[in-house]
Formats: C-alpha cells, structure tokens, sequence
C-alpha cells in the first residue's frame, strides 16, 4: 500500500458534489421465467452525480462515460481543443482495513475530448478515438469485504504526453494485467507526468 496521492487525496474529501458525472449503461440480462421461457430484464442506465454513491456491482460492469462540467476555457478561440486524461483506482483493495494492494488500477484513458454537445444540465461528454491504455476492470471486492471505494480523476492532459510515453514510461506492454494494476503507484505517475490539478474528480462506493 502506497501514500495516497494528492489528487485521491482532493477527490475522496468531495463530499456533496462533483463537476465529473459518471455515467454507467442500460444493463440486459436474461432470464428464466415461467413454462421454460426466457425473459430479458433491462436495467436503467445508472449514474453516478455525487462523491460516494452507492452502487450495485451488476450495474458496473460496463465501462461508464465520463461527463463534466466548467472545462478550461480555450487559450485562444482558434486553438484546438484540449485533450484530457482519466484514471480510475480502487483505494480498498483487497480490503479497507488492510489495503495492502491498493491502490489498484481499474482503468485509464488518454487524448478525451470534449463532444460537441452540453446538456440541459451542464454537462458535456468527454469522447476519445484513441484505445485505452487499461481497460475498464469492473469492481469486484471479495465477497468477505466491506465496501470499496473507486476513485475516478480528469486532468489536462500536458503537451508531449499521450498513449506512448505513458506506457513507456510506466512500463506497461500490451494488454495491462493484473500484476501491472496491483499496488500501482499513483503518486509516482502524477509526479512523473506533471499531473497536478484536478479538472474533474468523484468516486463511489461498491461491494
């Protein structure tokens, strides 16, 4: 188990609202109903508006779009849009009294851009074309555990940095396993890319 790093740190003290919304899809299931028949169950798209919400593990296991409100402003009108960067990590694993393998990596995604469309509330959809870096790992505390908690965070993503230099200053080779997730090292990654403030943070709660 590692210091947590600044951002978590900042993200976790969140305790009524957020500027990044977490949004997790319609959920089908099947199922058997009566005479042998199968039903699809449909469960409503879930989302995740304030630090510390409550969520079912079946309603988590897509990959969530990440949404966000007050973005920087353009550095000049004519310039292109920014591109920004997410992390995700559970700070419990494997459990909150003894998080000796925390923090773990859930997932990261680099070159995020604002879509073209705010809604009513807000909010504008961060998008990328690019794949990510660590795929989204569905939470998945051990059946013993309290309750995890999974922090998501959005910086700037800086100049010179994108999908290359990361994996080749981390280390991480084709597909990131498990053994690349466990104990990773958060604050070194910050401090190693110039992370420093927070666009956008949350987390919530699963287990």
């Amino acid at each position: 188990m590692s210091a947590q790093s600044k951002s978590v740190q900042t993200t976790l003290a969140a305790s009524s609202s957020s500027n990044l919304k977490l949004a997790f899809p319609t959920q089908k299931q099947k199922s058997r109903g009566h005479n042998a028949s199968t039903l699809e169950v449909i469960s409503p798209a879930s989302y995740i508006t304030t630090p510390g919400q409550n969520i079912e593990k079946a309603r988590a296991q897509s990959r969530p779009t990440l949404s966000i409100k007050l973005l920087p402003p353009q550095t000049t009108p004519e310039s292109p849009p920014k591109s920004y960067l997410a992390v995700s990590i559970d700070v419990d694993a494997p459990f909150p009294s003894f998080p000796l393998l925390s923090p773990a990596l859930h997932s990261m995604q680099t070159d995020l851009k604002p879509s073209s469309e705010t809604d009513g509330d807000g909010w504008t959809e961060l998008v990328s074309d690019v794949c990510p870096i660590a795929f989204w790992a569905p939470p998945a505390p051990p059946p013993i555990s309290a309750p995890h908690r999974y922090v998501f965070m959005v910086w700037e993503q800086p100049d010179g940095v994108d999908e290359e230099t990361i994996r080749k200053g981390m280390g991480l080779r084709g597909k990131v396993g498990l053994m690349q997730r466990v104990k990773w090292d958060q604050s070194g990654f910050e401090a190693k890319f110039g992370l420093e403030k927070l666009v956008g943070g949350t987390y919530f709660v699963c287990g």
